[in-house]
């Protein structure tokens, strides 16, 4: 059987979505884009993976969602999860994260310890798009500029059941 998302609203096992975009100064018109209409994740990176937009990050959260249990905050590739969990360290909140390096028991560890509320952030590249459930999720922040609809919508799916959605605009 298949329900529509309105049948799931009204059953409560989805909240509305609400989203916003936090403006920033990025000139991303020389990053290249590939054969999907994506962006080039090589040639995005640079743009993104900076101090400045690792504090845009921060400072967004703790303004919009710094009150919620749990955080999902997707970045562009591993070296910007490292350096965005590393802001939100060094702003005193517990963030931790997963990629498609994490050891499979590491992970697990990870992601269970982030289901039962032991830490509020956890910030990932790719690896809670698909086949992830994590229901206690209350907002998601997506840092990548994503073009292609599909992988934008399987990020968005992971955080919809109570989630607010935050958007980086370039």
């Amino acid at each position: 059987m298949i329900l529509e998302s309105s049948e799931h609203l009204l059953n409560a096992r989805l909240s509305p979505a609400r989203s916003t975009t936090i403006q920033c100064d990025l000139h991303l018109d020389q990053v290249e884009m590939n054969s999907t209409g994506d962006f080039k994740i090589s040639s995005l990176a640079p743009h993104v993976n900076t101090p400045t937009i690792s504090d845009l990050i921060v400072r967004s959260y703790l303004h919009r969602a710094g009150d919620r249990r749990s955080t999902l905050i997707f970045c562009v590739d591993l070296s910007h999860v490292a350096n965005v969990t590393q802001a939100f360290r060094e702003a005193g909140i517990d963030a931790r994260s997963v990629s498609s390096i994490s050891a499979g028991k590491s992970r697990k560890e990870t992601l269970d310890a982030f289901a039962n509320g032991e830490f509020p952030v956890l910030v990932n590249c790719e690896v809670l798009t698909e086949g992830t459930d994590i229901p206690v999720v209350s907002h998601c922040q997506m840092n990548p500029r994503l073009t292609l609809m599909a992988r934008l919508i399987a990020s968005f799916w992971q955080g919809r059941r109570r989630v607010v959605i935050y958007l980086l605009r370039w």
